[in-house]
């Protein structure tokens, strides 16, 4: 336990020196003070920035709807049946717990607890589960490698653009071969240290691997998967695009398709809480080295957060609100 705290203290730092750095980067000490700064990256009024935000609310909802019905839709291939709304509601839960805990696996394992109970199975969930990241790091790779023809190289962006486009690369070729029959034997070999640990973990770990090898016979549905997958990576890009139009840049789109999915693959190593910090620094150094004014990448940042934030508030009501009928159920009294 005080190993936790420790943990959760120190990536608490990380995440307010890295805010920290990003603030000063983007607004110089003696320039303008922060709100001047954040207030001139904006170019139209309020009701049309606030129009524009409600559009990116909007298209962060349909990516939550998209991976929802991918989920569903891997677990009927692993012959199981989960209704549309309790996955997508998972999915929204999900997110506040992204914002809260220290890493983005915590949420999955969330939303395989969620449908181990509606399910009655364990095992397929955490397969189901581990598939779907898979499809969803090979297809967030596969975005970066088909925006990258369309992105002008200079020569100060020649260097950082086939560092990018080599990791996605390997991301895709990687996370498919995860995904192969064949994979399943080092996989075993590679969780043979914790299976030593306890017979439960053992025979839960052969449990989830027969489960994902049995997936593994569907291509269809992995196909199917993996479209769902490209549909939840490109949504958040045309939400951070949306968000960016009532300010001062004029990128193309095709620069957001680069760079918002590297910057949600760093945000998932856990050095930081909810990717606060590290999502500030990657904007003001990735779109100030395309020509966005620091102050303006800042903002963009900011408001992808509070877009992030304001689904954060529902799946926090949601959250308490499905605890509050457990309990109800629990006690006996079934909720109205």
């Amino acid at each position: 336990m005080r190993g936790t705290v420790a943990r959760l203290l120190l990536r608490l730092g990380v995440a307010a020196a890295l805010l920290v750095l990003a603030f000063r980067l983007a607004i110089p000490s003696g320039t303008h003070s922060i709100p001047e700064a954040l207030a001139s990256a904006w170019t139209t009024s309020l009701p049309v920035a606030l129009a524009w935000f409600g559009v990116a609310m909007a298209l962060f909802g349909l990516s939550f709807a998209a991976v929802a019905r991918r989920f569903q839709g891997l677990l009927s291939a692993a012959q199981l049946d989960m209704r549309f709304l309790p996955v997508l509601r998972a999915y929204v839960v999900a997110n506040f717990l992204n914002l809260v805990l220290p890493s983005a696996l915590f949420s999955d394992v969330y939303r395989v607890v969620d449908a181990t109970r509606d399910t009655g199975s364990s095992a397929k969930p955490l397969a189901v589960a581990a598939a779907e990241r898979v499809l969803s790091l090979a297809a967030l790779g596969c975005v970066v490698l088909a925006a990258a023809p369309f992105a002008p190289l200079a020569d100060d962006l020649r260097a950082r653009l086939f560092i990018a486009l080599t990791a996605s690369g390997i991301l895709v070729v990687t996370s498919l071969a995860i995904l192969h029959p064949r994979a399943h034997g080092p996989l075993r070999r590679l969780l043979s240290p914790l299976a030593r640990l306890s017979h439960r973990l053992a025979a839960g770990i052969e449990d989830a691997l027969a489960a994902a090898a049995e997936l593994s016979q569907r291509p269809g549905a992995l196909a199917r998967g993996f479209g769902w997958s490209l549909v939840a990576q490109v949504l958040p890009v045309c939400a951070v695009a949306a968000l960016a139009q009532p300010l001062d840049t004029h990128l193309g789109f095709h620069w957001y398709a680069v760079v918002i999915p590297l910057v949600g693959l760093v945000t998932l190593i856990p050095i930081s809480v909810g990717g606060a910090g590290v999502r500030e620094w990657l904007f003001v150094e990735l779109f100030g080295a395309l020509g966005m004014r620091s102050e303006v990448a800042l903002a963009l940042s900011l408001s992808v957060f509070a877009v992030t934030l304001a689904w954060g508030f529902l799946g926090l009501a949601l959250f308490a609100w499905g605890r509050r009928n457990r309990l109800q159920t629990t006690a006996g009294n079934p909720p109205p």
